[in-house]
């Protein structure tokens, strides 16, 4: 510890500068390396992700219509009207096909 003691307060303060410059720059450049893996992330998740995200919510919306379509089907006693959703059903079968 007499080391220390004997160096004046301009060099240790030069010194500790210094040190705080190199812990600043080391964690800049983490920093600078982090940002960069999470740019690459968000647009390789944006590229393939986003699109099955999509397609997903479009399959949900076509098996909601078909069990809403299949329901109204299910509890329709008249035959004319069961037919008319029959048809309905054929026609969105198509739409979707």
């Amino acid at each position: 510890m007499n080391g220390i003691k004997d160096i004046r307060i301009g060099a240790k303060l030069v010194a500790l500068v210094a040190l705080m410059g190199v812990l600043l720059l080391s964690s800049a450049f983490l920093m600078g390396s982090t940002v960069s893996r999470i740019n690459e992330n968000y647009q390789r998740i944006n590229k393939y992700d986003t699109q099955a995200a999509f397609d997903a919510v479009q399959a949900g919306q076509a098996f909601s219509e078909a069990r809403g379509s299949l329901t109204r089907y299910l509890f329709r006693v008249d035959p004319a009207e069961r037919q008319k959703i029959a048809e309905e059903m054929a026609a969105q079968d198509k739409a979707h096909g």
